[in-house]
């Protein structure tokens, strides 16, 4: 398979700073920016605010890594974060989003990190 277009996107989260946030704004700001699924697991794990924190981050680094797209902020819940039976990240996007990107987070004490990467297939010309 041949790329066209491949575009890398990071971001970094404090999860403390980001719970104080959802704290202060409350289940309003869960709504704007997870999906129902998203909250569910992440309120299943031992951190959920660490497990929101690192979805948040690797939410932000995917709209970083696709510059050429309408997706913003508040475009944040039609990007979903699932987590397959490996552990690895299934990151699906709106239909009309022409990449394919794969993601990974991190945490160490209060920070979490997520990257993506995004591939935008090359159409075949022959």
């Amino acid at each position: 398979m041949q790329y066209n277009q491949i575009e890398i996107g990071v971001d970094l989260v404090s999860a403390d700073q980001f719970g104080y946030f959802v704290k202060a704004v409350g289940y309003r700001f869960l709504e704007r920016i997870f999906t129902s699924y998203e909250v569910a697991t992440s309120l299943e794990r031992p951190s959920p605010i660490q497990s929101l924190a690192s979805i948040f981050s690797l939410k932000e680094a995917v709209i970083k890594s696709l510059p050429n797209t309408p997706l913003t902020l508040v475009d944040m819940p039609l990007i979903e974060i699932k987590r397959r039976k490996d552990s690895s990240l299934k990151v699906s996007l709106p239909d009309h989003i022409e990449y394919t990107v794969s993601g990974s987070v991190a945490h160490k004490g209060s920070y979490a990190i997520g990257v993506a990467v995004a591939f935008c297939e090359s159409q075949d010309t022959t």
